[in-house]
């Protein structure tokens, strides 16, 4: 298994995320927090472990949402932000359209009027994803469409 490191030119969506609150089940000993050891007992102690629920706050995974927004699952490419927490995305559309191919040297020529006809393009395409996205008030802090240039891995 590899990894390969892609190169987008267009249109794309940046969705800055609200942490949202998470159950998770622990089984261990509630006195030590030994969730790391096995068995029945806390080897601390000797009390019988048992299970309870912690709420912890994390970044919603964005394919989730996009489940319960109903979006297409495969409509756009999520190239993580810099924000490696996950607490922003960048999505880009999956069309294959922008994605640059190759190690030869490459020349783009990017005309006045390109990003603000790109970006009307894809507000269009994409106005009613968009709205989903921008209606997820509990998930989303923001929805920005710009144009440039994306480096992720793959």
């Amino acid at each position: 298994m590899g990894v390969s490191r892609d190169v987008y030119f267009g249109v794309y969506m940046v969705v800055e995320l609200k942490k949202i609150q998470k159950t998770k089940g622990v089984f261990g000993c509630e006195d030590h927090k030994d969730e790391n050891y096995g068995g029945y007992y806390c080897p601390e102690c000797g009390k019988k472990r048992t299970t309870w629920s912690e709420i912890e706050l994390v970044y919603p995974n964005i394919y989730d949402m996009f489940v319960e927004l109903d979006i297409k699952e495969d409509t756009f490419c999520v190239a993580r932000d810099d924000a490696e927490d996950g607490s922003s995305e960048i999505l880009i559309q999956n069309t294959g359209e922008g994605v640059i191919y190759g190690t030869k040297p490459l020349q783009l020529e990017i005309l006045p009027d390109m990003p603000d006809l790109s970006i009307k393009k894809f507000n269009d395409d994409y106005k009613s994803e968009i709205q989903k996205i921008n209606s997820a008030s509990e998930y989303v802090k923001s929805c920005t469409v710009k144009f440039g240039i994306v480096q992720y891995f793959n």
